[in-house]
């Protein structure tokens, strides 16, 4: 977006939602129930503090507690990396195209 009206994007969208909603500052943490928007003419780099968690780990947890577990094939998918990473770790108690995991569910 361009310089100026970032500030007061925010701050309409922190008025009309339930989750905190402001113009990102060098420093700002991402957590649950905050979003953050870039200023005006400005790009974010959003850098990780601690230990990883990507989806593949997610999935992982939520089959080791006997949560029924999907992962897209390959077949079906733009882009196979997270499905494949679920996959190799053994997180997916099934491996289906995108048009059948609806069913599945």
């Amino acid at each position: 977006m361009p310089e100026g009206p970032t500030a007061a994007f925010a701050k309409r969208l922190n008025s009309l939602c339930r989750i905190e909603i402001k113009e990102a500052a060098d420093g700002d943490k991402i957590g649950p129930g905050r979003a953050l928007i870039a200023p005006g003419n400005r790009q974010m780099l959003v850098r990780r503090l601690g230990p990883s968690y990507d989806g593949a780990d997610g999935l992982l947890e939520m089959k080791q507690a006997d949560a029924f577990t999907i992962a897209q094939d390959e077949a079906s998918c733009a882009v196979f990396g997270m499905p494949r990473e679920a996959i190799l770790r053994g997180a997916a108690e099934e491996i289906l195209a995108l048009a059948k995991i609806a069913g599945a569910i």
